[in-house]
């Protein structure tokens, strides 16, 4: 299962609707987070204002569909704040620590403390994987930390290689992707839109070396996030005329189509198509393909992405044809869906109306919208320096019930 991060609209939108409301509630601090997880049908991870930090409030909320009540614990708060739901156990990190609930909620003290959390991860054996933003190091490296505990002891890893996006594929193996930026033998070596892509080993051994690194064909922009189908790494870009070769004079108008860039981690190979049939020209004017989190999903040898005007779309990996597979149902009136979640059967969408929150559930066998569930009190969640982050759907029948 896919962990949905909350785009910045929302929390923006939630922000202002709580400092409407006068935020009536609190939400109570359980003493018992794993009883609290076992009773939810939604955990939401919560964030904080990393200028407050240590006191910015963060933790995670844990939201009843059936009683309509919510319960939350409290850490000291990250700026980013992802999650992870497994085998009924959930994964979550802040500035200081990395957390495991499970039987309890087990605390392991970062070596170095970090405010930016980029993803949290867990292997196959329940290895927690956690990946912080550093940043500068003080001798002109960028840095980002790997956080890895197995067994209940932890180590930590420095990467020397910029991550721009992660995955994580079958095997529990974790990349990071970026484009080599000052790539000689182009025109213009920092921005030429055919620089070379490269994936970084994150998990297992993390690596600075880049790995699988490939001059692209096709002049692209970064596009969307990197998704693994099985030992895969998907990428979608979108694609300029071969005229022209410097970022500075690109532009939206220009974008003439889409490709699919696929690396096989297993055997090294590289490989890039352009995409056809419907939607294989994602950019309109400023129109683009939904930037929300977690709008990009693999099933089986298809991603599936959300399109600008709501369509649910797939292109299949090996043909990099597209298919049109539903239409969303989202009332006039909602600006943006700003986050979505998958699961095996089902596709969830978040988004906000007159200042309440809602979730659709979507079959993703049939497109049929299933449920429209309006998510109450949802603004007593946080105080002035909390925002949500990520959630996830914790028991998807008792969800779908209630």
């Amino acid at each position: 299962m896919t962990t949905s991060r909350l785009s910045g609209s929302l929390r923006l939108g939630l922000i202002g609707a709580l400092l409407l409301s006068g935020c009536s509630a609190t939400i109570p601090v359980t003493n018992d987070p794993r009883k609290a997880l076992n009773e939810s049908s939604i955990a939401i991870s919560i964030a904080g204002d990393s200028t407050y930090l240590p006191n910015a409030g963060g933790g995670v909320a844990f939201y009843n569909s059936e009683t309509q009540k919510w319960s939350r614990i409290k850490n000291v708060g990250v700026r980013n704040s992802p999650i992870k739901y497994k085998d009924k156990n959930l994964y979550f990190t802040d500035t200081n620590s990395l957390f495991t609930l499970s039987d309890k909620l087990h605390t392991y003290p970062k070596k170095t403390k970090n405010d930016y959390s980029e993803d949290v991860y867990v292997a196959d054996d329940s290895t927690i994987v956690a990946i912080d933003n550093y940043g500068a190091d003080g001798s002109g490296d960028y840095v980002f930390l790997v956080t890895i505990v197995k067994d209940g002891e932890m180590r930590e890893e420095r990467i020397k290689n910029n991550i721009l996006r992660t995955a994580q594929c079958a095997d529990g193996s974790i990349w990071g992707y970026d484009q080599i930026s000052n790539y000689e033998g182009t025109d213009n070596q920092y921005l030429h839109p055919r620089n070379p892509t490269f994936l970084t080993r994150v998990y297992p051994n993390p690596s600075n070396e880049k790995m699988f690194s490939k001059s692209l064909e096709s002049n692209t922009m970064y596009g969307s996030h990197i998704v693994c189908a099985g030992h895969r790494i998907v990428k979608i870009h979108e694609t300029y005329p071969q005229s022209i070769t410097d970022y500075q004079y690109a532009d939206l108008k220009d974008v003439d189509g889409s490709m699919l860039e696929v690396i096989n981690v297993q055997t090294g190979e590289h490989t890039e198509r352009q995409i056809t049939g419907e939607a294989s020209k994602r950019v309109h004017g400023e129109n683009i393909p939904s930037g929300a989190p977690y709008a990009i999903h693999a099933y089986g040898d298809d991603i599936w992405w959300v399109h600008h005007d709501g369509r649910i779309i797939s292109t299949n990996i090996d043909t990099a044809h597209n298919t049109v597979r539903f239409s969303l149902k989202i009332p006039e009136g909602v600006k943006e869906v700003s986050t979505y979640y998958w699961t095996e059967k089902n596709l969830y969408a978040m988004y906000e109306l007159q200042g309440e929150t809602y979730i659709q559930a979507y079959s993703v066998e049939s497109g049929e919208l299933i449920k429209t569930q309006k998510i109450p009190h949802y603004n007593a969640l946080l105080n002035g320096r909390e925002y949500p982050s990520y959630f996830v759907i914790t028991n998807e029948e008792k969800f779908l019930k209630n």
